[in-house]
């Protein structure tokens, strides 16, 4: 593991448990965010998949990853591993309760904090695991810009929906951790940074030079896109050699990076091709 970085929010969210009288929920929830952390990169490593960060969020990690993209059906494994492990944990517990009940006292906020974190990561909302694995499933269906308008939608209605329950609270007993979700949320959408660069789509964008080196590599026309991606290098100008059952055609990368956009990951050249002209045809 390269670089472990907590979030801003993750300290602000710390602070607000010590000044509120809840400094015993800390170390119970830490451990439970770190074994939720630990779940996806056990799973990713699993897959064949290199840890490189982590950012450890209010309401979970997340995690950065050496390779371009996943395979859909690997994201959605890697998303659900967190949850699950946090599931794992209460079931456990609650288990132990039965068998020595004196540990409910000590144990009893670990359960909550388990149960909290797992929930909430469930949201269809990005950069949380139920929006990982929503993304992941409509990205074998749907464009790539389709996709991220859909969650982008997402996460703006439930950040209004939880910064309503915050001004609720206000009233009845004020709960800031409903402010701190709602600006997760919204933070989700616009800020890239803190997201760990989870499932980065597209091919980094590179800073112009004049002179810029070249990577090519020869794919069969059948080969998905998901096998393409983590090829390439994101320092290089890409120059993909497609084959077809007729011969060799020369895609480059920006002609690549718009069929990333407008195409599921699933795609092939194949299908790219096969409500279009021939790709030996000469392009206007």
């Amino acid at each position: 593991m390269k670089n472990f970085r907590i979030h801003p929010a993750t300290w602000f969210f710390l602070f607000l448990l010590l000044v509120t009288g809840f400094s015993s929920v800390i170390i119970p929830y830490l451990f439970a965010i770190t074994f939720h952390e630990l779940a996806h990169a056990f799973v990713a490593k699993k897959l064949g998949y290199g840890l490189s960060k982590v950012w450890i969020l209010p309401y979970g990690a997340c995690v950065s990853f050496d390779d371009f993209t996943f395979k859909p059906e690997d994201e959605i494994k890697i998303a659900i591993a967190g949850p699950l492990i946090n599931v794992l944990f209460i079931v456990l517990t609650v288990m132990l309760w039965w068998i020595f009940p004196v540990t409910y006292v000590y144990t009893y906020t670990f359960v909550i904090s388990n149960f909290s974190i797992a929930l909430f990561n469930l949201l269809p909302a990005f950069p949380l695991d139920g929006g990982r694995i929503l993304s992941s499933i409509l990205k074998t269906k749907y464009k790539s810009k389709s996709v991220y308008r859909i969650i982008c939608i997402l996460n703006f209605v439930f950040s209004v929906i939880f910064l309503l329950i915050f001004i609720i609270s206000c009233f009845y007993g004020i709960n800031f951790s409903f402010g701190i979700i709602s600006i997760f949320l919204f933070m989700g959408i616009i800020d890239g940074h803190f997201q760990g660069k989870y499932e980065p789509l597209l091919l980094q964008i590179k800073k112009k030079k004049q002179i810029t080196s070249v990577k090519s590599i020869c794919v069969s026309s059948s080969v998905p896109f998901y096998k393409i991606v983590p090829e390439l290098n994101c320092h290089k100008f890409n120059v993909i050699y497609v084959r077809f059952p007729n011969g060799l055609k020369l895609v480059t990368e920006d002609q690549f990076q718009k069929f990333l956009e407008n195409s599921p990951l699933d795609s092939t050249f194949d299908s790219i091709y096969q409500n279009k002209k021939s790709p030996f045809e000469k392009e206007k």
